[in-house]
């Protein structure tokens, strides 16, 4: 066989072997790729999931802490409210963290903000029994103040968060008002993915 038959023979199997390579490569990316989406799309519904099934927690425990008040159970006490504060600011911090890794969409988490500056703005009470069985009622601002401040006090990104949304202004008679606001102040607190990196 000529020199010039076996340069074009080993061209042409270099050229198909390139692409054949090439398209791997590209198949291989593209799977890489798809399974990453996956994942997240994976981790962001479980977060959902687990974040909803907290909520639900924390709803009943609010619904159990006004029945005992409602029926003078004088059992109720500070402790009690203390455990929902941390445990309602706790969630809150958890969901924030979920959106910095990039795991709760911006959109997902702001919604569930709108719940908590409504819950924040609109002087939602708690009461219970102190010494000698005193009335002491506490508003949603002043458990932030006694007891959420103290949760976050290691995450002062997230303070800020809470401090700026408390500016935002509560209409009670267009509850959505406040969602575009509270999406761009979500926006301007919110990290590149690689948070937990």
């Amino acid at each position: 066989m000529p020199d010039h038959q076996i340069f074009l023979l080993t061209l042409i199997f270099t050229v198909i072997y390139t692409s054949a390579a090439v398209l791997a490569i590209v198949l291989a990316w593209r799977q890489v790729r798809s399974s990453a989406d996956i994942s997240t799309k994976e981790k962001s519904l479980d977060a959902y999931v687990n974040f909803s099934e907290k909520y639900a927690e924390l709803t009943r425990l609010s619904h159990d802490i006004d029945i005992r008040f409602h029926n003078h159970d004088k059992t109720l006490s500070d402790y009690d409210i203390k455990y929902f504060y941390n445990s309602f600011w706790v969630l809150q911090l958890e969901e924030w963290e979920f959106l910095q890794a990039g795991i709760l969409p911006v959109r997902i988490f702001t919604q569930w903000m709108l719940h908590a500056h409504e819950y924040l703005l609109s002087g939602k009470t708690k009461s219970y029994y102190g010494p000698r069985g005193k009335i002491i009622t506490i508003t949603a601002k002043d458990g932030f103040e006694q007891y959420g401040k103290r949760v976050l006090r290691f995450h002062p990104d997230f303070l800020d968060f809470v401090r700026e949304l408390e500016t935002i202004p509560y209409t009670p008679q267009t509850p959505n008002a406040a969602y575009a606001p509270l999406e761009a102040l979500v926006r301007k607190y919110k990290r590149r993915n690689d948070y937990w990196l």
